[in-house]
This record gives structure tokens, C-alpha cells and sequence, in this order.
């Protein structure tokens, strides 16, 4: 992974049969590594540690890692998420994570990784059980076409509410409907509008996908400004000025929300060919 500020050599002794792993200074045995090195050093140490005993297994079994760049900064959980997929081309690796920024770096290095490839889960928790799986990351990580399937079911929620429930219930369920409407709008601009060019959480800037936004018009940007601006006078967030969307609006209209936004991101993807 390219530690170089040292070096360490393996340290192994057997005792009743159990084979103990160490690292010990290679010029000064005397002195222990945790005593000069930070707590990020000694994280990549140990999984670099961890590679080289998979390297010299022979078997290709399943490896799990539980969050490997705790204490690490962006440089090194940079060097973590391509080796980790390289080392995914090799055999099944089971990564869990609760940070954003670590899953698109991992999405990133599959990208530029020949043969590399990454099935998303997330997990959540109800009121009574623990360790529910999803079949999709977390919102955060959604695309615009996921964000947009994420609406539907949303909608159905303010359908059943409208027919069985309250106004005020209709209402809430509106305003957050349109939290999430808005930010799917902006999923879109950074994904399919601007192709990619720059992403919320990604580290790098895809300078070779500037080719594909010269056809940005100024329908494209009043469309957007209307869609954005309806969602933030609408969402629960803000404390909004007296007579302004007192009532939510109505199912018709809220579909037709969803449809505009769908309109555009098939136009954006079929016809203008982002990717």
C-alpha cells in the first residue's frame, strides 16, 4: 500500500499449537512499533499484515473486513478501497462500512479496475429487530433512477394516507416528500446534467466527461431553477412564511412531480447519452 515511513519485518511464534503474528522494527528490535507509531500507522500496518498472509494462502476463501479505515486520512483510505477491489478480483471480500466517503472511493477504484465488481447493501434497524438488509445502499449513495424508484414508493405512502389518514398526516408526508424530491433533483444535476464531472463524496474530477455536457441549455436550467424552487418552498426544513403552501399539493400534482423529474433523467440518459 505504499507504507514507507519505516520498516517492519514479520514476527511469528507458535504456543500450544496456536501461531501468534507480530511485527517488530526491522533495525531496532528493541523497540516496540506501538510506542513510535500513530494509531492510523499501526491500522495500515496490520491490514498490510493481513494482505501479505493472504497473498501467501493459496486457498482463495471468503475474506470479511469490518470499517479498515477507521483512524485512516483520505490518502490512505484511497490506498485501502483499490486494494481492497484488487484484492476482490482474487476472491469473494465482504467490506462493511458506515462511511459515504470510503464507499465512493471503493465505486471509484472498481471503475478503474479491469474485471471489478461491487454488490451494494445496506443494513438497517427497526423499532424491534436489528440487522434488516436492503437491497440498496443508503439514500446518500442512491443514483437519480434509484432516487426516483425511492419516490414511487413514497408516493404510495401519501396515496394510502390520503385515503385513510388526516390532513396534517397528508401534509407531513408531503413536506418530506418533497425534501426528498429536491434532492433528487440535485443527484441529477451532479450525475446527469454535469455527467459525473464532479460528485458529492468522490474524491476525483472526470475531466474526460466535460465533452458531454456542451448541450446544457437555458431550458435545461429553468426547468431545474422551477422544479428546485417548488421543492424548497414545499419540504419540511424551513420555516416557511404564513399562506405558503399551507395545503400540500394535491396526489395529481405530486405524480406529475415525479414524472417530471423521471422525463428528464431518461432524456438526460437516453438521449444526451450520460453515463
Amino acid at each position: 500500500m505504499g507504507f514507507q515511513y519505516y520498516q517492519v519485518s514479520a514476527n511469528t511464534r507458535s504456543i500450544k499449537g496456536s501461531q501468534l503474528f507480530g511485527i517488530q522494527l526491522t533495525d531496532n528490535t528493541s523497540t516496540k512499533v506501538h510506542t513510535i507509531a500513530s494509531e492510523g500507522e499501526q491500522k495500515c500496518l496490520a491490514l498490510a499484515s493481513i494482505f501479505a498472509e493472504l497473498n501467501s494462502d493459496a486457498r482463495k476463501s471468503c475474506v470479511v473486513f469490518d470499517d479498515p479505515v477507521n483512524s485512516l486520512d483520505h490518502k490512505w483510505r484511497a490506498k485501502v478501497a483499490f486494494r481492497l477491489v484488487d484484492e476482490s478480483i482474487k476472491r469473494q471480500t465482504i467490506v462493511f462500512t458506515h462511511d459515504i466517503v470510503f464507499l465512493k472511493l471503493r465505486l471509484e477504484a472498481s471503475e478503474m479496475t479491469a474485471g471489478a465488481k461491487v454488490d451494494i447493501k445496506s443494513l438497517d434497524r427497526g423499532r424491534k429487530a436489528t440487522g434488516i438488509v436492503r437491497t440498496n445502499p443508503p439514500w446518500d449513495a442512491l443514483t437519480t433512477s434509484k432516487r426516483i424508484k425511492y419516490l414511487n414508493v413514497l408516493f404510495r405512502g401519501l396515496k394510502k394516507a390520503e385515503e385513510e389518514g388526516t390532513e396534517s398526516e397528508y401534509n407531513n408526508l408531503a413536506g418530506s416528500f418533497y425534501g426528498y424530491l429536491r434532492e433528487a433533483w440535485e443527484r441529477l444535476v451532479e450525475e446527469k446534467l454535469l455527467n459525473k464531472v464532479v460528485e458529492r463524496f468522490g474524491r476525483a474530477i472526470q475531466t474526460q466527461r466535460l465533452k458531454r455536457i456542451v448541450d446544457i441549455s437555458d431550458k435545461d436550467i429553468e426547468q431545474i431553477d422551477a422544479a428546485m424552487g417548488k421543492c424548497s418552498a414545499i419540504f419540511k426544513g424551513h420555516d416557511t412564511a404564513p399562506g405558503v403552501y399551507e395545503n400540500m399539493p394535491p396526489l395529481a400534482e405530486i405524480l406529475k412531480d415525479i414524472e417530471n423529474i423521471k422525463k428528464f433523467e431518461q432524456e438526460l440518459s437516453n438521449m444526451r447519452k450520460r453515463s
